[in-house]
């Protein structure tokens, strides 16, 4: 198998995991872009600010609070002054969007073709994601 045809494999196995997480993502009121968000956001941690979330989605600052605005509205997260700098944002989420994203991600993994895989496979697998994100 060459590059491409490596490449195109992955894209098509991403999609087919999109297309199979969707419906579960539209039962809590959510697109696949903000149950990535709320994905984004670990429980009980409380330091998050807006800029990091941005990075960690790959957008800029306006596409984030947005985001997080449709999160907010849905009760998942909310906005709070920065502790250590009140000129910052920290976004966290509420107890209603910590369960929504354990049920997201019990729901992704019962949809996940990695399910099929053995431990060692999981591994070997992790392992060239490495080598391959660095």
């Amino acid at each position: 198998m060459d590059i491409l045809d490596a490449t195109l494999r992955i894209q098509e196995l991403a999609l087919q995991i999109s297309e199979e997480f969707e419906p579960f993502v539209a039962e809590e009121g959510l697109t696949l872009v903000t149950a990535h968000t709320l994905w984004n956001i670990q429980p009980r941690r409380t330091d998050l600010t807006m800029s990091e979330l941005a990075a960690a989605l790959r957008c800029n600052a306006s596409n984030a609070t947005f985001l997080v605005t449709q999160l907010e509205h849905r009760g998942y997260a909310e906005r709070k002054a920065d502790p250590a700098d009140g000129r910052r944002k920290v976004v966290v989420l509420t107890d209603a969007g910590a369960r929504v994203r354990n049920r997201l991600g019990d729901a992704l993994t019962s949809v996940s073709p990695l399910k099929n895989l053995t431990e060692h496979e999981r591994a070997t697998l992790a392992h060239i994601i490495a080598a391959i994100s660095a």
